[in-house]
């Protein structure tokens, strides 16, 4: 029997050592230098050696990801109840409910001095969808859930990555794209303005290389087989803002 409470717990753990190997590069990182990693990791390139503990990270997450494929019935309570105790244990001055905040987001929030990624927890998405974070709820719109939350709701990254980003780009487009996606959660946190944010997302999303192209892709878990593994993480966290983002 698969213990879904460890292996949540070793995402995070890797997550935040992830998240702190890469505050170590914020003065002279960026957004190509994130999604070398995140390609890296796949195993579509050789990483760069500085890069390599930190791409290993990646792999390990990756590795452990993609051998779920099935969870019991009994996890859409472990995802209530998960999702409450957090609420509980962190006071917080907002919440803000993302569709499809993922890999990439979570790595582009520490390029930023002003934003300190607290404490990251994680779900399980199997499906990678938005339909089964919709289920463990029983709800039928992510707005519902951001209303029982008292929550800030955005879709905008999600609309992005389905409209922009999942479609075969050149790697200069990607980068392009991916500031236009990166941009849309900076526009939610600058809403919500300065203090301690709880960031919840209903699934995540992978990035599949094609010869020197590449494009983004979410609720497609079956059809990307081993590569699905950011897909099935949907990340919850705790941030703080100190100045306007």
């Amino acid at each position: 029997m698969i213990n879904i409470s460890l292996i949540e717990y070793e995402i995070e753990y890797l997550l935040e050592k992830y998240v702190k190997m890469l505050r170590r590069f914020t003065d002279s990182f960026s957004i190509n230098d994130v999604i070398d990693i995140i390609l890296s990791a796949y195993g579509y390139k050789a990483p760069r050696s500085y890069f390599i503990d930190i791409v290993k990270i990646l792999e390990d997450i990756i590795k452990i990801v993609s051998n779920i494929d099935n969870i019991q019935e009994s996890y859409r309570d472990h995802v209530v109840s998960k999702l409450a105790e957090i609420i509980d244990r962190y006071p917080v001055d907002k919440v803000v409910l993302v569709d499809n905040l993922g890999i990439l987001g979570l790595s582009l929030l520490p390029l930023y001095e002003s934003i300190e990624i607290v404490r990251i927890h994680v779900l399980l998405n199997v499906q990678g969808s938005t339909k089964m974070f919709k289920q463990y709820f029983n709800i039928n719109y992510l707005r519902e859930l951001s209303l029982e939350l008292s929550a800030e709701f955005t879709n905008e990254p999600d609309i992005i990555i389905h409209e922009r980003l999942e479609k075969v780009l050149s790697y200069d487009e990607l980068i392009l794209e991916l500031r236009n996606y990166f941009d849309s959660i900076l526009r939610v946190l600058k809403s919500v303005g300065t203090g301690t944010i709880l960031l919840v997302s209903d699934h995540g999303h992978d990035i599949v290389k094609v010869g020197d192209n590449a494009y983004v892709v979410s609720h497609k878990v079956q059809k990307l087989g081993r590569f699905a593994a950011f897909s099935k993480i949907s990340p919850i966290m705790i941030v703080k803002v100190r100045d306007s983002v």
